[in-house]
């Protein structure tokens, strides 16, 4: 298991390099260090996950004063964003979870795939997803 863990961080830093999520793992340390299968979101949420990430080191003063808080996970479910966190300073609870709930619902008017306004569809084979009219699935 260790073997495929150690493989699966390679190719991820190496799918991410010199990218927004690169940057946004540099700039945000060590919340991003259990991000196990990478930013499961397409680049036109590039700015929702960033000023996501940006909110919540507002609302805890950043990395260095919450270096336990982990975000698990960053993808996209039923055609919108999900952003998952350990750790929580619970002083800091309400604050981050309203600054999530609003990301959520500014990636339900973002395309996923381009970053132009885009809304909720549903695709003929059940796929919900949020596009653009260039990016709705069939």
């Amino acid at each position: 298991m260790e073997d495929f863990e150690k493989d699966l961080r390679r190719r991820i830093a190496a799918e991410e390099r010199g990218t927004w999520r690169e940057a946004l793992r540099t700039e945000y340390g060590p919340w991003f260090d259990d991000l196990s299968w990478g930013f499961q979101v397409g680049d036109g949420w590039r700015d929702v996950v960033r000023d996501l990430t940006q909110e919540i080191a507002d609302i805890v003063g950043g990395p260095d004063r919450a270096p336990a808080l982990r975000v698990t996970q960053v993808k996209e479910k039923f055609g919108g964003l999900r952003f998952y966190l350990l750790a929580l300073p619970v002083a800091h609870c309400t604050a981050i979870d309203a600054a999530i709930e609003r990301a959520e619902e500014r990636s339900s008017r973002t395309c996923e795939t381009c970053g132009a306004g885009g809304k909720l569809r549903e695709s003929a084979g059940g796929w919900w997803h949020t596009a653009c009219d260039a990016h709705a699935l069939d």
